[in-house]
């Protein structure tokens, strides 16, 4: 019989630590703050066209298994409490990967022939190692309107900053 292992106990929130630590109007200002700089620069170093893929195929598989997730609510749930997971978890300090080894190679020796993940990353590694990614003239025609849009938010984005570019030498 194989031992029963705990579930880990999540820490107690934010909310739960600074209810108990008898904080200040002031301090509990200053941790309000803190939380929305932290919450840009998360939002910087994930990447969010990933994050959103992940998603979608989490509502596939809800979809597959036969749960109506029409809204999108158990998906989003999911990927939400794996994200706070992430934030607790003792890999989020380290990598044992040396520096130097691609995604790709990371992905294929991670491959798990039942994951659906996997299967989806594969599929777009080997599409865009194939070649016919940059070939594909059709999806470039349809996306060209798309790469105006970008290019006219970029543009409109430096505009609104451009007095703190220039702070750093960048505009």
């Amino acid at each position: 019989m194989s031992p029963v292992q705990a579930e880990p106990v999540p820490p107690p929130t934010v909310e739960a630590q600074l209810s108990s630590s008898g904080v200040t109007m002031d301090q509990r200002a200053g941790i309000a703050v803190l939380a929305d700089r932290i919450y840009g620069h998360v939002l910087r170093v994930v990447m969010l066209d990933r994050l959103y893929m992940v998603e979608q195929i989490v509502w596939g598989e809800l979809l597959r298994l036969g749960f109506p997730d029409e809204s999108g609510e158990l998906a989003t749930a999911l990927l939400s409490e794996a994200l706070h997971r992430v934030g607790y978890s003792p890999e989020r300090c380290v990598s044992t990967i040396p520096d130097g080894i691609s995604e790709d190679e990371i992905l294929a020796a991670e491959y798990d022939d039942d994951c659906v993940f996997c299967r989806c990353e594969v599929a777009d590694m080997q599409y865009r190692l194939s070649g016919r990614k940059c070939h594909d003239r059709q999806r470039d025609a349809e996306e060209q309107d798309l790469r105006q849009f970008f290019e006219q938010a970029a543009k409109a984005w430096r505009a609104d900053n451009a007095e703190a570019l220039r702070r750093f030498g960048l505009a």
